[in-house]
């Protein structure tokens, strides 16, 4: 039995989200990156995935998680405009971005 999203998440559901869904299957919770083409994590995912987990510290209903990906990646990692751009310091996003010659 599949119950609402309302009940678990009172202050949240999925129209709280642009780049993930929620759907619930008995105690397993399905959190599913849709932020196409590849579900590459920028600023928007990063703070959506943020919020929904620290709510789900209060979920007592879901005995497992389930992180996937719609489409044909679960997620190509980081978004390199976005570490370019976050303001990290240099050399502690654990990427290089070399502009092409």
């Amino acid at each position: 039995m599949t119950r609402p999203l309302i009940d678990v998440f009172p202050a949240l559901d999925d129209a709280d989200f642009e780049t993930i869904r929620l759907k619930r299957d008995g105690t397993v919770l399905h959190v599913t990156l849709d932020h196409p083409p590849v579900n590459a994590v920028d600023d928007a995912v990063h703070t959506e995935l943020t919020r929904l987990f620290a709510r789900l510290r209060h979920e007592s209903d879901a005995r497992a998680i389930l992180l996937t990906g719609h489409g044909r990646a679960f997620s190509a990692g980081g978004d390199f405009h976005w570490f370019r751009n976050s303001g990290a310091p240099s050399g502690s996003t654990g990427c290089a971005i070399t502009p092409s010659s």
